[in-house]
């Protein structure tokens, strides 16, 4: 059984163009070859065209849609003033300050819990009770959450408090 091969259906550059929606200046720009010259009008394959133009969706016909592109630049706008509007309100916090200020702490109490088996060592090895060495470890526990969480305690590691709690109040009044 023979296999037909379908032949090609040939366009010239204005039906190119026309079929794409396209002007023909842009389809000049294209990076397809013609399959076929006869005189000056070269004639293309449909099924290349259509490969090509599968092949690059956002090959468009070089012009810009004034009305398109000043909605593009007014949605961005106001993107960006709801943005700054939700800065101003406190509802929206730079995130480096945020990352910076938490990861800061997260370092100052490692090096906390890190000192604790040191600073404890001693009180608890002559202590046979359990519930001594419980009490002790609570008293210990207790005695470094109470530093951690003071503003003392947050200004030794650089964390700016007022700055911080001002944001969280204005975010938490206008919530």
């Amino acid at each position: 059984m023979k296999v037909r091969k379908s032949e090609p259906v040939l366009f010239n550059k204005t039906q190119s163009a026309a079929f794409f929606q396209v002007s023909t200046q842009a389809f000049s720009a294209w990076d397809v070859e013609p399959v076929k010259k006869s005189g000056r009008e070269v004639f293309y394959d449909l099924r290349e065209l259509v490969a090509y133009r599968h092949e690059n969706p956002d090959d468009e016909d070089g012009e810009l849609n004034l009305t398109e592109e000043r909605a593009k630049l007014t949605k961005e706008q106001r993107i960006k003033t709801n943005l700054e509007r939700k800065q101003l309100e406190g509802k929206l916090m730079d995130v480096d300050f945020v990352v910076l200020n938490y990861t800061k702490m997260a370092t100052a109490l490692r090096q906390k819990l890190l000192s604790t088996p040191t600073k404890l060592a001693k009180d608890l090895t002559n202590i046979s009770k359990p519930a001594e060495v419980q009490q002790i470890l609570k008293d210990h526990i207790q005695e470094v959450l109470t530093e951690i969480s003071s503003e003392q305690f947050s200004a030794d590691i650089g964390i700016d408090v007022d700055r911080t709690l001002a944001k969280l109040e204005a975010m938490q009044a206008t919530s």
